[in-house]
Formats: C-alpha cells, sequence, structure tokens
C-alpha cells in the first residue's frame, strides 16, 4: 500500500499525477503532527542517502526528479511543485528561501514544510511549522 506524502496511512485515492520541487502530499487530509514528524524524519533520511550518492553541484531539477523516485519506492506518492518540501540547490541557504517557504505555507494553509538544500558540501534541511 503506497502513503501519500501529506496524507494518513491508509488513505488513498486512484488518481496518480506522477508529479515535487517544491513537492507534497496529493489531497488534503489532516495529519497528526506525530504522523508528520514520522513523514519528515522519511524525508530526512531519504534526502541524505541521496545526497551520499549524487553529492552536491547538480541542478535542483536532479535533485528533486531523484527525491521523487526514491520516495515513490518508499510507497509514498508525490506531488511535485507542492510546498511541503522545497527544494534548493545553491552554495548555502539565504534568508530569501526562508522568506519563500514561509510564503508558500501562509498561501497554502500547510501548518508544516521542509527546506532542504542539496547544493552545499553538506546536506541543509530545515523544518518549519507556523
Amino acid at each position: 500500500m503506497e502513503q501519500r506524502l501529506g496524507e494518513p496511512q491508509g488513505t488513498q485515492d486512484a488518481q496518480d499525477s506522477g508529479d515535487l520541487g517544491g513537492m507534497v502530499a496529493e489531497g488534503s487530509a489532516i495529519m497528526d503532527d506525530g504522523e508528520i514528524l514520522s513523514l519528515c524524519d522519511r524525508i530526512r533520511e531519504i534526502s541524505l542517502a541521496l545526497h551520499g550518492y549524487l553529492r552536491h553541484g547538480h541542478l535542483e531539477k536532479v535533485y528533486e526528479n531523484g527525491l521523487t523516485h526514491r520516495l515513490r519506492k518508499e510507497g509514498i506518492r508525490v506531488e511535485q511543485q507542492h510546498p511541503l518540501v522545497e527544494l534548493k540547490s545553491c552554495k548555502a541557504l539565504a534568508d530569501e528561501h526562508t522568506a519563500q517557504i514561509l510564503g508558500y505555507l501562509r498561501a497554502s494553509r500547510m501548518e508544516h514544510g521542509l527546506l532542504i538544500n542539496f547544493g552545499a558540501r553538506r546536506l541543509e534541511i530545515r523544518k518549519f511549522k507556523l
């Protein structure tokens, strides 16, 4: 059974959009904080493994596609270009990147978000909660 990014386990629908950049769940099911933290931990682990494999220096789209592929292999259905996870490929995260994800979260009325930078030598992951 697949779990959708941002949905509690056991809820799914027949549609699979096939699309991640800022990425998240299809649908808007409510998850409790424990489920969200568990999902964020899985995303962090997968991101760290991907960064170890690809290293830094690629375009953002390379990491987006790689993370999408690995999340789907884990049974998590994802939709690209959605604000739960915002990917960057730059030397260091800047205040503008933080402002961008916070703006996305407010606009989409989501409470949780991850900002992940694959472009630095050391993977940077920041968790946000409104």
